[in-house]
């Protein structure tokens, strides 16, 4: 579930499915969106591109009846293709200016810190916070071969391929 708070910053990463191994995304709506205890209306489908294949699903929800009378109809899944995980509990969202301001010293001797601890309930997603080791920024960067790079806050100077590049 995706729900950004007010004053927050929110990020999706998202990967390429794959169609010949009918990789899926899902839509839910439920009849009440604070306990999410009741689907009101779900599907299930191939999303290659957000524009293309997302429009139309939230545009079936939003003509459906399930929509206008907010009980849940035929609009249900009987067999959905994965089982959702609603045993692990999602952390609570945090300030990270303050996170940043607590590890100031590591991070401005050039460490590298987990921004989620290891027991977070989405293992494969590996969040690292760089200090101010540029060099250790570029290798990792070649190993991963993809990078998302956010200044917080002070200067980034970084090399990428044949292209130096300061950002103020």
């Amino acid at each position: 579930m995706y729900r950004p708070q007010q004053g927050s910053l929110g990020l999706v990463v998202e990967r390429e499915r794959n169609k010949s191994e009918n990789e899926v995304d899902g839509l839910r709506w439920y009849t009440d969106f604070n306990n999410c205890d009741q689907i009101l209306w779900e599907r299930y489908f191939y999303c290659g591109d957000l524009g293309r294949d997302l429009v139309p699903v939230v545009k079936a929800y939003k003509e459906s009846e399930e929509c206008r009378s907010r009980i849940p109809g035929e609009n249900l899944c009987k067999r959905p293709p994965f089982e959702q995980n609603t045993t692990d509990a999602v952390p609570e969202p945090f300030n990270l200016k303050e996170w940043i301001e607590r590890n100031r010293k590591e991070l401005s001797q050039g460490k590298t810190l987990r921004l989620f601890p290891e027991s977070h309930p989405c293992p494969e997603m590996n969040i690292l916070v760089q200090g101010e080791s540029k060099t250790e920024l570029i290798q990792r960067c070649k190993i991963f071969g993809k990078c998302f790079l956010m200044v917080i806050s002070s200067l980034l100077h970084f090399c990428l391929q044949f292209y130096d590049i300061t950002i103020v």
